[in-house]
Order: C-alpha cells, then sequence, then structure tokens
C-alpha cells in the first residue's frame, strides 16, 4: 500500500512538472522574438545564440535590413553575414536602392567584399544615376572590382568625366582591377597628372595613388614626396599611409 501511495505521489509531481515545463515553453516562445527585437535595437544579444534555423531569429535580422535606423541596418547586415545566411546577397544588392549615403556605401563594401558578381548589371545602372560622386566613384572601383575585364567597355569612356572624385575612383579602378588594358588607359592619364606643372593635377595624382592603396606604386609617391609645392608633398605623405 505505501509503495503504490508512493507511486502515485511521484506520477502526480510528474505531471505537474510537466505542466509548469509546458506552460514555460509557451512563455518562453512568446517572449523570445520580442527579447531578439530588444537586442537588435540596442544591438546587444549578449548571451542569445542566434541561428538562421529558428525562424523568428531569421526573420528579425532580415527585418532589420529594412529598418529605418542605420545602426540596426549595419548590425543585422554583419550578423546575417558572419552567419552565412545564403540569400543575404540579393538584399544586399537591394540596400543600394537606400536613400543614406552611408548604407549605399555599406552596400558597395559588401558587394566587394563577397564578390557579389550578380551586381554587375545593378551597377551599372547605379553608377549613371547616382548623384553623390563619392558614392559614384566607390561604385565604380567595386565594379571595377567584380567585373574586371568585362565591365571595361563600361568603365573606359569614364575616364573622360570632369568630376575629380569621380575620376579618381575610375583611374583606381581601372588600376587595382581592370587587366593590362585597363592599366594603360588609366596608368598614362595618371602619369600626366605626376608629370604636370599643375600642382593640383600632382595632389590629384597623389590622393588617386593612396586610394589604390598598393605598396608597388610607391615609386611615384617617393617623386611627389619631394615636390617644390608644400602641398602636394603633403598629399603624397598621406597617400603613402594608406599604401598596403
Amino acid at each position: 500500500f505505501i509503495i503504490k501511495l508512493q507511486s502515485i505521489h511521484i506520477a502526480f509531481v510528474l505531471i505537474i512538472a510537466s505542466i509548469l515545463w509546458i506552460k514555460i515553453c509557451s512563455v518562453l516562445k512568446k517572449e523570445y522574438p520580442e527579447m531578439l527585437k530588444k537586442a537588435l535595437d540596442k544591438r546587444a544579444f549578449g548571451g542569445i545564440n542566434l541561428s538562421l534555423d529558428d525562424p523568428a531569429s531569421k526573420q528579425i535580422l532580415l527585418n532589420g535590413l529594412t529598418s529605418q535606423h542605420i545602426g540596426e541596418i549595419f548590425y543585422s547586415l554583419s550578423t546575417l553575414d558572419e552567419l552565412g545566411f545564403a540569400e543575404l546577397n540579393q538584399h544586399i544588392i537591394s540596400l543600394l536602392n537606400h536613400e543614406e549615403n552611408r548604407v549605399k556605401l555599406e552596400a558597395l563594401r559588401y558587394i566587394e567584399k563577397r564578390n557579389i558578381t550578380e551586381a554587375v548589371n545593378r551597377l551599372y545602372l547605379f553608377i549613371e544615376n547616382e548623384k553623390d560622386l563619392n558614392v559614384k566613384s566607390k561604385a565604380i572601383m567595386v565594379l571595377c572590382t567584380i567585373g574586371e575585364n568585362d565591365v571595361l567597355e563600361f568603365v573606359l569612356p569614364l575616364l573622360n568625366l570632369k568630376e575629380t572624385v569621380v575620376k579618381k575612383g575610375v583611374i583606381a579602378g581601372l588600376l587595382r582591377s581592370g587587366g593590362i588594358e585597363g592599366v594603360l588607359a588609366a596608368g598614362g592619364i595618371l602619369t600626366e597628372f605626376i608629370k604636370s606643372f599643375n600642382p593640383q593635377d600632382r595632389i590629384f595624382a597623389a590622393e588617386t595613388l593612396g586610394i589604390i592603396g598598393i605598396k608597388s606604386f610607391y615609386r611615384p609617391l617617393l617623386e611627389l614626396m619631394n615636390d617644390n609645392v608644400l602641398s602636394v608633398r603633403k598629399a603624397a605623405v598621406e597617400a603613402a599611409g594608406e599604401l598596403k
């Protein structure tokens, strides 16, 4: 009789424990998405383990890409990249439509980093329509990187553009990734600027070499560091600090 009573007692305890466990799981299931959302707002996930296998985590991070807060966009983008989200490339390309230049520049950085070659056609239109010269310049450099020789027909005519910021990007992009034809075309123009009697042209050359950022281009900078104009020497020294 005592053994039977103990068995009933144990069964009763197990039933109560199971009910409590179900209640706890139910509460956690409801609160977990809200916890993730708050963590994204603060950009501090701390001890929360994110996984793309979890629909709530995945959806909140994807929602973050369309947030009105740039910090949330950057955090979601970085986290999805780190987690290896397979469909991230299309979302990155879509960020080129964002109104904020900082977001467009970040999208371009990821296009280059992830070598998103499917972005080439989108970049053609983007470069033609983009108003901000710094963003346009960066887009041209990224296009050269991911498109290489295949984009020369589009990029080479851009060497004739008058905007100095954009022209720097065209020359830098071609010298970094334009193949022999691109290097010859852009290299000839850069040499003309280096040898120019106009100090502003020589400053342009120094700044462009800094954007290229390749150590093997140090010789022209050495020449510019010995220029008889202080502002040219200063630009050359600053550019030398960008060489890697």
